[in-house]
């Protein structure tokens, strides 16, 4: 697979960029996305419900993001289904980098895509040392590539000013990238309102 890299400063863009370039679950491949904070989380949500709907998935969630609010609104309300979506999403979490690690390690090679969300937000820990980070980043990209035989490994990562180097390793490891550009202010409106 070639290595493409895209960028983009529309949210609606960026997701039906993400869903085009998501293959069917049948085939591997490693995609990154990366860009502003609170938007990434969005739009790797939307990715994981969009895999739920369809199929079962594995969910490794660096720090704490995840939620399943937004189901019910891609379900239209039908609060009868959001449980059968629910059953398909195998979740686990991750507060270190090495939780990270042993999460990957444990998942085994399947047809599910299995989504990383905020796998760089693990690795910013100001009691390691730069370089046994990097070792440990390095053996978090060795489970993924075994992991990507099987089935799609999407990958969430923020921009991050501390330590690039992470990034661009990352970056090394993925076939797609995708990053996302947005002003602060662009997606403001673009959630619908509850009340």
């Amino acid at each position: 697979m070639n290595k493409h890299y895209l960028s983009t400063t529309s949210f609606q863009k960026s997701l039906e960029i993400a869903t085009q370039l998501i293959p069917g679950t049948s085939s591997g491949g490693v995609y990154l996305f990366t860009g502003a904070s609170p938007y990434l989380s969005t739009l790797i949500q939307e990715i994981a419900d969009r895999f739920a709907l369809v199929g079962p998935i594995r969910l490794i969630v660096g720090g704490n993001r995840f939620s399943t609010d937004h189901l019910a609104l891609l379900l239209s309300g039908r609060i009868d289904q959001i449980y059968a979506v629910l059953d398909r999403i195998q979740l686990s979490r991750a507060e270190t980098c090495y939780q990270m690690l042993h999460a990957l390690q444990h998942t085994q090679a399947g047809s599910e895509p299995l989504i990383v969300m905020d796998l760089l937000q693990t690795f910013y820990d100001e009691n390691l040392t730069f370089r046994e980070v990097k070792g440990v980043l390095a053996d978090c990209i060795t489970q993924i590539q075994r992991i990507r035989q099987a089935s799609p490994v999407v990958i969430s990562s923020a921009h991050q000013q501390d330590k690039p180097q992470l990034i661009e390793m990352l970056w090394g490891a993925c076939d797609q990238v995708l990053e996302l550009n947005l002003p602060p202010e662009s997606t403001q409106g673009s959630q619908p309102k509850l009340f």
